[in-house]
């Protein structure tokens, strides 16, 4: 299968680990682009689902992505804490995970790409997932690899609307858009198992 080729999220979705289960590269020289899931993500939420959104320093659109700054003016870490305690506090893992996560968050990185690259790291060795390479170069147009570059985003959730609704494989529930800590959460080491029982394509074409 042919590699693929993908940018940089913060704390990424169901779909996107599904993705990283081939040899996956994220691009690590492109120019940050703001209709992603770049710096923010999906959760669980009273009505339906809800974002958790890092703020960024003015000035960040189309910069070099590794440039991109972490605004920090806005209390936003006491912010995402509250907002998984509220979501998440009761499901059976939350504690064995929160410490951790909450951890990487109090490093105040200054830029968007060493924060998600912490995390990352951090998700793919509880989820049994090889951490992807980085690309050394930007390529408009890849030759060898898939480039799913700004495919999985939130208009795709507009545009399928199942995403951000709850699936059951056998006994496990989970929506598919909202970001792995949510299965995390809940599963614990069985994530793992969900990830490798799923295809991407199950979900979006490939």
């Amino acid at each position: 299968m042919s590699e693929r080729l993908i940018e940089l999220q913060f704390a990424p979705s169901l779909l996107y680990f599904l993705l990283l289960k081939e040899t996956t590269f994220i691009e690590a020289h492109e120019n940050y682009n703001k209709r992603s899931f770049r710096n923010k993500c999906y959760i669980k939420g009273n009505r339906g689902s809800q974002w958790i959104i890092l703020p960024l320093v003015k000035g960040k659109n189309r910069l070099p992505i590794q440039e991109v700054a972490i605004s920090y003016e806005h209390r936003y870490i006491s912010s995402i804490k509250h907002s998984l305690q509220t979501e998440y506090g009761s499901a059976p893992y939350y504690m064995h995970y929160i410490d951790d996560i909450m951890n990487i968050l109090d490093r105040n990185h200054q830029y968007l790409y060493d924060l998600n690259l912490d995390i990352l790291s951090y998700l793919c060795k509880q989820l049994d997932v090889s951490m992807p390479q980085q690309t050394t170069e930007y390529e408009h147009q890849p030759n060898q690899k898939v480039d799913y570059r700004d495919q999985i985003k939130p208009q795709l959730m507009d545009k399928n609307p199942r995403l951000l609704e709850e699936h059951e494989v056998e006994f496990y529930h989970f929506v598919p858009g909202h970001s792995i800590l949510e299965v995390l959460f809940n599963y614990g080491p069985a994530s793992a198992n969900i990830i490798q029982r799923l295809t991407l394509s199950e979900f979006i074409g490939e």
